[in-house]
């Protein structure tokens, strides 16, 4: 009688649907064969940071790549920029192989 009076039987097959994909994908994960075992992840505080401070990195990295590719682009557009960063290049270029003993 109680499903009746939630109203909305699909949100129940859905809900029951995603959580035996779920399982199947922690099955599989873990390679466990019995159908009958039901797996349950618990976040410990280490796997936690781990994810946290990778996807900080990411996204920093993604910032700098982004920001490098667009002095990149300014650099090429604009004549007087263009020469400057030749010059720097040239003078970086001319560091290292001093700094090799090129």
């Amino acid at each position: 009688m109680s499903k009746f009076k939630k109203g909305n039987f699909v949100t129940g097959y859905q809900e029951q649907r995603n959580f035996q994909e779920k399982q199947a994908k922690l099955r599989e994960k873990n390679a466990i064969q019995d159908d009958s075992v039901v797996v349950v992840e618990k976040s410990n505080m280490a796997k936690f940071t781990v994810k946290t401070i990778s996807a900080i990195i990411r996204i920093a990295a993604l910032v700098v790549l982004l920001a490098l590719a667009a002095v990149g682009v300014i650099c090429l557009i604009y004549p007087s920029t263009r020469l400057l960063f030749f010059s720097i290049f040239d003078g970086t270029i001319g560091q290292l192989q001093g700094l090799l003993g090129l």
